[in-house]
């Protein structure tokens, strides 16, 4: 069974281009390892990090915090795109996170990435690893 790496980060917020192109790095290695890769189906750098994947085929699973794909796409304002699969929790923005990071043993958070999700990781027994993204 191939690995699966688990990349967070920033979906909002002040985001510089230098941050958005570690994440496509990021997501690139993830392929490049073999490894699939699951993002919070978000956009920023989530959806940099599945861009980056999926530039050179990786799979790419997303994990929603809407009921649908209309729920994802209208009210979360969420990319379909650079996804193989998106999994709808409905269980709103934090809620979803607890998915994201039971279906990665290895979890990389990024610079913009909330504490919360961290939190939640240790609690979890989740491998955690902290890239920190300078502009």
């Amino acid at each position: 069974m191939k690995l699966k790496i688990g990349v967070m980060g920033s979906a909002t917020g002040e985001m510089t281009s230098h941050s958005l192109a570690a994440a496509f790095e990021l997501g690139k290695a993830v392929a490049e390892a073999d490894c699939h890769l699951i993002t919070g189906g978000c956009p920023g750098l989530p959806v940099e990090a599945a861009r980056g994947a999926k530039s050179l085929g990786g799979l790419v699973i997303g994990i929603s915090p809407g009921l649908s794909v209309d729920e994802h796409v209208r009210k979360y304002q969420s990319p379909t795109e650079f996804h193989d699969v998106l999994v709808f929790t409905g269980s709103g923005l934090m809620g979803r996170e607890v998915v994201n990071i039971r279906l990665s043993p290895d979890d990389c958070l990024e610079r913009h990435q909330s504490r919360r999700t961290l939190q939640a990781s240790l609690k979890e027994g989740t491998p955690v690893c902290v890239i920190p993204i300078e502009a």
